[in-house]
């Protein structure tokens, strides 16, 4: 007995056993379902970020992001193209689980009570009031950070995180003399200790666009009579 292939499958179980997907009336390659995978990606700080994915169906499919971003999230979609398939889509996630790993920090930065196993000893001696705290709590600024890892903060205050950095590349503070292991990092209040404590979720400064190239204007040579 001589079964037709593919013709009463969706592409969504196409996809679940490996077989040839149709995409606008174009075959593409054939893949085997990938269960599990786990790569690398970077995240918009530089780090390198390790990511877990597992699949549960052909429209479930979990990406753990590992430290230092420690987010989960699901993608609720076909993906086709195996492995590089798989890669590709958490790349594009990244930048997302960068910016959910931040607000997290935030929260944990507004808590009136340290975490559990987290000791203020070991923290230093507050720099702020309480109600100054409660005020700032979550709130980013650029700082000076000296070699005891005190931060000392210099400016405008924000919300967001990426006007913190733009205020840092904006070069407003470069005028400041450093001493010694002195340096300007990203600051943010943290409300149980505080303190300020330096951001590690900021992302690169962009890169700028490469100056056009204009071609060499030819000259023309004279000869003399």
């Amino acid at each position: 007995m001589k079964f037709v292939k593919w013709v009463t499958l969706t592409p969504e179980e196409r996809e679940a056993v490996g077989g040839g997907v149709r995409q606008n009336g174009s075959r593409v390659a054939s893949f085997p379902a990938v269960k599990e995978h786990t790569f690398a990606v970077s995240l918009p700080s530089g780090a390198d970020c390790n990511v877990t994915y597992t699949r549960y169906g052909a429209k479930s499919h979990k990406y753990q992001f590992g430290s230092p971003a420690c987010q989960r999230i699901w993608h609720s979609d076909v993906l086709i193209g195996g492995v590089n398939g798989i890669e590709e889509k958490g790349k594009e996630l990244a930048p997302q689980a960068f910016r959910l790993a931040q607000l997290a920090e935030q929260k944990e930065m507004r808590r009136k009570t340290p975490p559990t196993g987290e000791d203020l000893k070991t923290m230093g001696v507050p720099q702020l009031s309480p109600k100054s705290a409660d005020s700032y709590a979550g709130l980013y600024t650029v700082c000076i950070r000296h070699a005891s890892g005190t931060l000392f903060p210099l400016g405008t205050l924000y919300e967001d995180p990426e006007k913190a950095g733009k205020d840092l590349e904006s070069g407003a503070h470069r005028q400041i003399a450093l001493q010694g292991e002195q340096r300007i990092v990203i600051g943010i209040c943290c409300r149980y200790a505080r303190r300020w404590t330096e951001a590690s979720l900021i992302a690169l400064p962009a890169k700028p666009p490469e100056p056009e190239k204009k071609p060499a204007r030819r000259t023309r040579k004279t000869q003399a009579y």
